[in-house]
């Protein structure tokens, strides 16, 4: 195991622990379908998430209402000629699993050799968010870009892929110089100036109300857990949480 993957065990580890000892709890407060509105931003749900949800994407009201602060402050920020681009959004919890399975599956098989599969986990969670803790889930995480509209594409934000490898505890990319830092460190300033968290994993991903979040901030317990995928999420514009 070389330096760079122990400091993403050490990470797990330490992060893991910590969301053990924060009590879930949920305010009941409902998902909300997130709506076309091109003044702020475009939708491109990812595949995993977009099958179930029908290409629907929910998030927590209060979440929603952020989201909306934010991609104002990416427009402001970057400019008209950019929209905030939606990637993701509550994912139902069997995804997660899925996702997790997956990620954990491929560094089994190809990774360095873990001691134990504690050990996986907290590997694994850099990749992939471990499902007990995962904000996604809980409606209370959003992964997001920019999107350039001149030139019709997805902004550039280093990297060849959506997916970096990792980012240290300060957000700084590991696969980019300077400028590519500064350009995710403003774009994280759009959502972090309205109270979401950023991970420390993905430059992309925000949340609020979520395990991360309240580890993060400081505070004992959550303001949302998982919500069990239903039916009524394909037809209906808002869904009262049924907690698992």
């Amino acid at each position: 195991m070389n330096d760079r993957q122990k400091e993403i065990l050490r990470f797990g580890r330490e992060y893991l622990d910590a969301c053990a000892r924060i009590e879930q709890r949920d305010n009941g407060e409902e998902l909300v379908i997130a709506p076309d509105d091109d003044r702020l931003w475009k939708k491109q749900p990812q595949p995993l998430s977009a099958v179930p949800m029908a290409g629907r994407m929910f998030l927590r009201r209060t979440v929603l209402e952020m989201t909306r602060a934010a991609a104002e402050s990416a427009i402001d920020a970057f400019g008209p000629d950019y929209r905030l681009l939606l990637i993701d959004a509550y994912r139902p919890p069997h995804v997660q699993r899925i996702c997790f399975s997956l990620v954990s599956n491929y560094f089994k098989f190809f990774g360095p050799r873990m001691d134990s599969e504690d050990d996986l986990a907290a590997f694994v969670n850099s990749f992939s968010a471990d499902p007990r803790y995962g904000g996604h889930p809980c409606g209370a995480a959003v992964d997001a870009s920019l999107w350039d509209i001149r030139n019709n594409r997805r902004a550039d934000f280093g990297g060849d892929s959506f997916k970096t490898i990792f980012v240290d505890s300060k957000g700084d990319a590991a696969d980019g110089g300077q400028q590519t830092d500064e350009m995710r460190e403003k774009f994280a300033d759009c959502f972090t100036r309205h109270g979401f968290k950023k991970t420390p994993c993905e430059w992309w991903h925000f949340s609020y109300g979520d395990c991360e979040w309240a580890q993060l901030g400081g505070h004992p317990a959550t303001l949302y857990s998982a919500v069990p995928w239903s039916l009524d999420m394909l037809f209906s514009d808002s869904s009262r949480p049924r907690l698992a």
